[in-house]
């Protein structure tokens, strides 16, 4: 069974660190390393001895995002592109 996300938990959670990459722990109440870069993250991890659930970039959650791939519609071409709805 899936479980339920609540967004405005996560809002709460990741405010601070937005066009950031953390680590979250297991029970998603906490970020336990964030950083500029992914491989930052994992450093800080490695060193406080610390295993994370998952690690993601925080996206702004003032605008949405979409894929959008080359003509050629390669998979491996797929990037994200800001949507600003303002």
């Amino acid at each position: 069974m899936k479980k339920k996300i609540n967004p405005k938990k996560y809002m709460n959670l990741l405010s601070k660190y937005i066009n950031r990459w953390v680590a979250v722990n297991s029970d998603e109440t906490e970020v336990i390393a964030s950083g500029k870069s992914i491989s930052a993250v994992e450093n800080v991890l490695v060193r406080d001895k610390k295993k994370a659930s998952h690690i993601m970039y925080v996206l702004p959650f003032d605008k949405h995002y979409a894929p959008y791939a080359n003509k050629e519609n390669k998979r491996e071409n797929i990037s994200i592109l800001p949507l600003d709805l303002r």
